[in-house]
């Protein structure tokens, strides 16, 4: 008997395809992708997990193209806010200082001794103010070159002190003519030394703000640029993934994906939309504010020197044409007009009235036709409020300069009465400018302070202060000297990027993770 043969059934070598997950190729189908510029190919899995890994290293390059901008920004801010602008500011008001200081010993050397206690009060409030504002700028050196200038400043203004003091001692005596020749020295040190070194202070912090806010602002551009650029390609990825997904696997969506997507566009748009807006910030501190406020400081430091020029006329009769010249050379470089054809030494009246007719109305075209000072201000009017308070301020000014003239005209005919006149009603209508004169500083003050710490706050810097340039009614007030415009203990903004950026690798190895792990099985 033959053995029955076993039964042999023909098997199919291809996998039963209802087995395999849902959207998952057999094995024998996989793709193969091709790379250019090479050979080599990649499978499906292979391409999910290049996608991964190109998603993950361009959010890394995002953050930190996102991290270099924002700390390139806080520097910019930095140096405009903290590092040069309280040094310019210092700077301008030693020059207030000095040049007060020296008008006030001339209206003490003006009359007999123990007869002007007000000009004695406010030499010596000068004194010590110059001391306290030296102190401050010897704390914020940033400039090599600036310790010199402070410490020539601080040696001249002991010699003009030791100078000054002689001159009253020979006063008190009644020796009014070899008080005046000692003045005469001390003249020297203000004009050729001390206005000069503050002048080179001012200049010297001036060109590095300057030049730190150009180069801030180019590369706050560049910056920008850098991570529109790395956060489409970001975004690209994502999508070109996702979309990869739907049309290999027939699945709509991917969960992992579409939130890390999400979480980029958020990101990139929060970082641009913090640094464009801290940029304007920036901007608007600079150019808008600071800008005015340099130019008031410098007006108000010559109006102190001219007004200097004015006792000083009257001191000194032997050099009074002097002193005369100096006055109104000052006079036009706080406002002249183009034409030249009214100018204040040649007829101070029609200069006085052209000037407030002017004012009465402040046109493009009219302003135009003024240069100076007070005309760079009258031409830079940003802020509400800020064209009445100005054209205030030069009323005010229109006001002493009106005195001064009849001082002139009467030192002719009653000495006497031309120096009461100079040391009380001068001195009080010089007074109201210098009041009308503080509320045009405030306006740009405050708007200063708020840019430089709203700019530094929306990026992320704790412990900010508001108060960078203190307001007229706090001038004298110490000031904290620390770095306040950087960040002070925990910064949250590394903390937020590296937990975004976590996120955005996480979510993403979530969405292919699954779809490599299929092929895996």
């Amino acid at each position: 008997m033959n053995p029955q043969k076993p039964t042999l059934q023909k098997t199919n070598p291809k996998s039963d395809l209802s087995t395999l997950p849902i959207g998952m190729p057999p094995a024998g189908s996989l793709r193969q992708i091709a790379i250019p510029f090479r050979s080599q190919k990649l499978t499906t899995p292979q391409v999910y997990q290049a996608a991964m890994y190109g998603i993950i290293g361009s959010a890394v390059l995002l953050t930190g193209a996102i991290a270099n901008a924002v700390m390139s920004q806080r520097s910019a801010l930095y140096t405009v806010g903290f590092e040069t602008t309280p040094s310019i500011y210092q700077a301008q008001r030693i020059r207030d200082s000095v040049a007060d200081m020296d008008a006030n010993v001339a209206n003490l050397l003006l009359v007999p001794t123990g007869q002007n206690t007000n000009a004695e009060k406010d030499y010596q409030d000068r004194k010590q103010k110059l001391s306290s504002l030296l102190t401050r700028a010897a704390q914020n050196i940033t400039i090599p070159i600036e310790q010199n200038l402070i410490i020539d400043l601080s040696l001249n203004i002991n010699n003009y002190i030791e100078k000054t003091q002689e001159a009253k001692v020979l006063h008190s005596q009644g020796k009014t003519e070899e008080a005046v020749k000692v003045y005469r020295e001390a003249q020297k040190f203000v004009d050729r030394i001390l206005m000069v070194k503050a002048d080179e202070l001012d200049q010297v912090n001036f060109e590095a703000l300057r030049k730190g806010y150009e180069e801030g602002r180019l590369r706050g551009s560049i910056n920008q640029l850098l991570i529109c650029l790395l956060g489409a390609i970001l975004i690209g990825s994502l999508v070109w993934i996702q979309l990869i997904l739907t049309k290999w696997t027939k699945r709509r969506f991917n969960l992992g994906l579409m939130l890390a997507t999400i979480v980029s566009t958020i990101f990139i748009l929060d970082a641009l939309s913090r640094l464009i807006s801290s940029s304007d910030l920036l901007k608007l501190a600079k150019e808008d504010a600071f800008d005015s406020l340099h130019a008031l400081r410098k007006s108000r430091s010559i109006a102190y020197s001219l007004n200097a020029d004015e006792s000083r006329y009257l001191l000194d009769a032997r050099f009074s044409n002097l002193h005369r010249d100096n006055f109104f050379t000052k006079v036009k470089s706080l406002a002249q007009f183009k034409n030249q054809t009214l100018r204040p030494e040649q007829d101070p009246t029609k200069y006085s009235q052209a000037l407030r007719q002017l004012l009465q109305n402040t046109s493009a075209n009219q302003v135009s036709d003024l240069e100076g000072l007070f005309a760079d201000q009258l031409k830079n009017i940003t802020f509400p409020g800020e064209a009445e308070a100005t054209q205030t301020m030069v009323q005010s000014f229109l006001n002493y300069f009106d005195i001064d003239q009849k001082i002139r005209v009467m030192s002719d005919k009653d000495k006497i009465a031309a120096i009461k006149l100079c040391t009380g009603e001068s001195n009080n209508v010089f007074a109201v400018f210098l009041k009308d004169h503080d509320k045009v500083m405030d306006i740009n003050i405050t708007v200063f302070n708020q840019s430089i710490y709203k700019g530094l706050t929306n990026l992320d810097v704790n412990g900010a202060i508001k108060d960078v340039i203190p307001l007229s009614n706090e001038k004298d007030k110490l000031m904290d000297n620390e770095s306040n415009g950087q960040n002070k203990g925990l910064d949250f903004f590394w903390i937020k990027a590296f937990l975004i950026t976590g996120t955005i690798a996480g979510l993403t190895v979530y969405g292919l993770r699954s779809r490599i792990a299929e092929y895996e099985l």
